[in-house]
């Protein structure tokens, strides 16, 4: 039973792992995009809001 336990709690770490990741890449590619434009750096913000929440 202890074994099925830690096999869950794995899995669940590296979902969460993966969705930081996720969320680090979409910071930095709205950081990147400051350059770019200033509407789409709003609007990629304005994503990674949602995202975070």
């Amino acid at each position: 039973m202890k074994q099925a336990l830690c096999q869950i709690q794995v899995g669940n770490f590296c979902e969460i792992f993966t969705k930081f990741r996720l969320i680090v890449a979409n910071f930095h590619h709205a950081y990147e995009s400051i350059r770019c434009s200033q509407l789409k750096n709003t609007k990629i913000f304005t994503q990674y809001n949602y995202t975070f929440m």
